[in-house]
């Protein structure tokens, strides 16, 4: 049975989140989901230790997380949903063979909502060079009108982490000027 957690604490699941992390990046060496906590690393649990990810969506299959993201706040104003989104191998793909879509019908939702509680002025939902491959997913559920609608693609890419970053923003403040956008 697949349900969906909601962690406004995520250090509270600390525990279930490491022990995801180490499935996750013993199939796949991603350093975003190793177990390293350090400020030298880009992994999720140092997010949470310092508190750059303050919410976490997570999947579950019998009660294990299979599939998680998070909300990162760069600022006061900015956001990123979808942060450090992973699935499990095993669950990329439904019974039926078609892609789970776990950030569009579990994940998104609650973000977008947790971002609006917390007063962010826009969020981004961001794409580099390795998960580029994704953007006409997203594209494809705007114009099937699923997910994403009000979402519009910057016309220049951003900086984030030094990585170079494709950008989707929706302004949750009309007056925020995008065009001005700044990211550490």
């Amino acid at each position: 049975m697949i349900g969906r957690l909601i962690l406004t604490k995520p250090r509270e699941y600390i525990y279930e989140i490491t022990e995801f992390c180490k499935k996750a990046y013993d199939e796949s060496n991603d350093e975003n989901m190793s177990l390293r906590d350090d400020l030298n690393s880009s992994s999720l649990l140092k997010h949470i230790k310092y508190n750059t990810i303050p919410m976490i969506t997570a999947v579950l299959h019998n009660e294990n997380i299979v599939s998680l993201s998070g909300v990162q706040r760069y600022s006061d104003s900015v956001g990123i949903l979808g942060k450090r989104f992973y699935t499990l191998k095993d669950y990329r793909k439904s019974p039926m063979g078609k892609p789970n879509n776990f950030f569009q019908d579990y994940m998104y939702e609650p973000q977008l909502t947790w971002s609006i509680d917390n007063n962010l002025k826009i969020v981004l939902i961001t794409f580099n060079e390795h998960n580029k491959k994704l953007i006409p997913v997203l594209e494809r559920e705007q114009k099937k009108g699923r997910s994403f609608q009000s979402f519009k693609k910057l016309d220049k890419k951003l900086i984030i982490n030094n990585t170079e970053q494709y950008v989707f923003y929706k302004k949750l403040d009309e007056n925020y000027d995008v065009e001005n956008i700044t990211i550490r």
